[in-house]
């Protein structure tokens, strides 16, 4: 757990609440830290790994392979290869700051942020290398983050690095949320929407997810490459047209978006080996929060709270709907 002092500014040490606020702080924080997630969700127990509730049998599988993809995907592998030990055969990781760990099974590569570059192209290429080797008699372990979607680039054919660095730019331009901007990312990669379950020749895939999108839509982390994709090509579409960007883009774009084959869509078959655990997200955080701040006396609430929320549609108590103060009050 991350100490409480890591958090203890001038101004908290002087708060007559300011050991509390910082105990608060550093629970919210240590409940989403990347390797701590890893080890609430994967236990091993011999050859058999339990992730979230389901067994694997690691003698069942040929091979046991890594695929780190985001900004916390080297600290999310850490803790993945310690748990699986002498059973983890190989690793790549594609991550922001890219450094060596002596000793590890990894190949660690840095992509583009928020910008796709040609990093990221090179490791895209390198993930379809990747993929190519295993099948369906291998385990493959997908730990996904934030910022996964600039760091990997395999454009569809057709498409160049260019095309989608003017997209990214435009978008970001514009203001779109990131579910937006990923929706059409996913339909001009090959890894994305989906797409590396397809690539990955029939193997299981594990995937852990690392969430900072609101709401944790699996299609929007990353761009939802081990996740079906619900938008359609019309949906597409009609955002490249709402910004205006049909017009100031390459012609390229919008004729992918036309042409390209449809994402893998909800219940298709080849996500029957597959499965998508959300490990941390700020829900998480806001509840871990809530827990400590009742340990420490306080009567705590969460303001928003549907922000959070998986379901932003699901019934709101009437004790948190009502307006409330934003000071959180200690129990007399």
């Amino acid at each position: 757990m991350l100490s409480a002092e890591s958090f203890r500014t001038a101004s908290l040490r002087l708060a007559r609440e300011g050991d509390s606020i910082t105990r608060i702080l550093a629970a919210a924080i240590t409940a989403v830290e990347p390797g701590a997630a890893m080890a609430r969700f994967v236990r091993r127990s011999g050859d058999i790994v339990v992730v979230a509730g389901r067994e694997y049998h690691l003698a069942d599988f040929r091979s046991v392979r890594l695929l780190g993809l985001g900004k916390a995907s080297i600290a999310m592998s850490i803790q993945l290869a310690r748990i699986l030990g002498n059973r983890l055969d190989a690793g790549l990781i594609i991550t922001k700051y890219a450094k060596e760990i002596p000793g590890s099974p990894f190949t660690i590569l840095a992509g583009g942020h928020p910008i796709p570059d040609a990093r990221s192209l090179d490791a895209g290429q390198k993930t379809l290398e990747f993929l190519s080797t295993i099948g369906p008699n291998d385990l493959l372990f997908c730990l996904i983050s934030g910022g996964g979607s600039a760091l990997l680039a395999a454009p569809r054919e057709g498409l160049s690095l260019q095309d989608l660095q003017a997209l990214t730019a435009a978008l970001l331009a514009s203001g779109a949320p990131i579910d937006e901007i990923n929706l059409l990312r996913r339909r001009l990669d090959q890894v994305k929407g989906g797409g590396l379950v397809r690539l990955s020749n029939g193997a299981s895939l594990i995937s852990l997810i690392l969430s900072d999108v609101v709401g944790n839509p699996l299609e929007a982390i990353a761009s939802g490459p081990t996740a079906p994709d619900p938008a359609t090509r019309t949906d597409a579409l009609a955002l490249l047209q709402n910004y205006g960007l049909r017009a100031r883009l390459s012609a390229s774009i919008p004729a992918m978006l036309e042409q390209a084959p449809e994402t893998l869509k909800p219940g298709d078959p080849l996500f029957a080996k597959v499965q998508n655990v959300i490990v941390g997200s700020g829900l998480l955080a806001a509840q871990a929060a809530l827990a400590q701040a009742r340990t420490e006396g306080f009567n705590p609430y969460l303001l928003n709270w549907p922000l959070f929320c998986a379901r932003p549609n699901a019934p709101v108590s009437r004790s948190r709907a009502r307006p409330v103060s934003s000071r959180v009050a200690r129990q007399r």
